[in-house]
């Protein structure tokens, strides 16, 4: 990467951009989505590369599940471990 390039990855939950060379200007997210909007229009202020780094499978499942009635089960959730 060359100095100014954006990097959007995925730190412990956290989706940050990283900026190369200038660590000021790096920041966190909540969301992936927000992480790279804000990735690309940095980069594109900056004239920079814009790169995501999706973030490795853990096995866990993260997600809440909805029921039909449209509210959050826990229920749904499946250890990878307890798979055949």
């Amino acid at each position: 990467m060359a100095r100014g390039d954006v990097e959007t990855v995925s730190k412990n939950g956290q989706w940050v951009n990283r900026v190369e060379g200038e660590a000021e200007l790096s920041q966190g997210y909540a969301s992936k989505e927000e992480a790279v909007e804000e990735g690309a229009r940095l980069a594109a202020e900056t004239g920079a590369r814009h790169t995501v780094r999706d973030a490795p499978a853990t096995g866990v499942v993260t997600d809440e599940q909805e029921s039909d009635e449209g509210e959050s089960s826990g229920d749904d959730v499946i250890d990878v471990e307890d798979l055949p």
